[in-house]
């Protein structure tokens, strides 16, 4: 345990120098992964990689930053650059885990952590399988300011969901949760949160390094469920019943793990916290919290405890936790007052 807490420090560090130096490389037993942020830096990076070939998702053909590049290069390759999100970074992965290509990812939007993990889906809601790892990623803060600030904020969710995860992975195996690492979580939140609206470009980079952040430290634990515990399966739940996307279901994953589990407050995030940061800047809406509200609770938990049968979670005994499922109750009920009285 304190070999892994030596690498959970590790990749603070490293996460805090990229912040500060808005380039980095970490290297672990899967290889070297290399991160780039900046303000119009793609075509100068782009440059640096010889025979490389470009993919871009389809919603973004039609952007003046990025149109320039579809059928970029030839088919004679080394290197595969995927720009876009989940959909085209999962075929990229799958490509370069069949071919032996290197991976070279461009996040837009910053709406999730697929441009940074070795994981795969065939289809939303089902198992991720093991993948290719890229050894870079270009984040071009350029790009992503012309891009509509609602997909980026969704990152915000996925990263916040780890906070969560590393509770429900620890105490799911009888294990103390690091408390630095936590620390970290809450802090970096709360950074990105108060950059939202008085440095744009300042919160698109700090949620760029959360995301990295949160694919280290999976890395590192070598075991990929410390990043999507609790609050991605109940966030499948949502995703499917209420339609929201995958960050808004996470963060709200993570509001109500805390409310079923208060005593994780004590870590440093608290259910207020939460909710008033991510209704101030719209990652989440007061709208939202009478359709949470509204939900059969204790069939939402046995649904999310369902989509993972075999995970190890502390969401699989809150059923018959009665206090539990009655806090949560009394404090959703909360959450549908305030969303009428507004």
């Amino acid at each position: 345990m304190s070999e892994l807490i030596g690498k959970f420090e590790d990749a603070i560090r490293f996460a805090e120098q990229l912040i500060q130096q808005s380039v980095g490389a970490w290297s672990d037993c899967y290889g070297d992964y290399k991160i780039s942020i900046g303000d119009a830096i793609l075509d100068q990076e782009l440059a640096k990689l010889e025979r490389r070939r470009v993919f871009i998702a389809d919603y973004l053909r039609e952007s003046k930053l990025l149109s320039r590049y579809i059928n970029f290069d030839g088919w004679e390759f080394n290197c595969l650059v995927s720009i876009g999100s989940f959909e085209m970074h999962n075929q990229a992965k799958e490509l370069c885990w069949r071919s032996g290509h290197r991976l070279v990812t461009v996040p837009v939007p910053l709406a999730n952590d697929s441009f940074c993990t070795n994981r795969c889906s065939n289809a939303t809601g089902k198992p991720s399988y093991k993948c290719v790892f890229p050894y870079h990623t270009i984040v071009d803060t350029e790009i992503l300011q012309n891009f509509p600030s609602s997909s980026n904020l969704l990152g915000l969710g996925e990263f916040v969901g780890l906070y969560s995860s590393i509770l429900d992975y620890f105490e799911g195996r009888n294990t103390s949760p690091p408390s630095s690492l936590l620390t970290f979580i809450v802090d970096l939140f709360r950074d990105i949160c108060g950059a939202y609206n008085s440095d744009y470009e300042s919160f698109l980079k700090k949620v760029a390094v959360s995301l990295v952040f949160k694919c280290i430290i999976m890395r590192v634990n070598e075991d990929h469920q410390i990043g999507c515990g609790i609050d991605h399966l109940i966030a499948q739940v949502l995703e499917a019943t209420l339609q929201m996307p995958h960050g808004k279901a996470v963060y709200w994953g993570v509001c109500l793990s805390i409310a079923l589990f208060p005593e994780w407050a004590s870590f440093g995030m608290d259910l207020h916290t939460l909710v008033s940061n991510g209704v101030g800047i719209g990652v989440i809406s007061l709208e939202e919290m009478g359709q949470v509200s509204g939900l059969d609770l204790p069939f939402l938990i046995e649904s999310a405890v369902k989509t993972r049968p075999k995970r190890t979670t502390v969401l699989s005994s809150v059923l018959e936790q009665k206090q539990r499922m009655e806090f949560l109750i009394d404090r959703l009920q909360g959450f549908e007052q305030l969303s009428a009285k507004h």
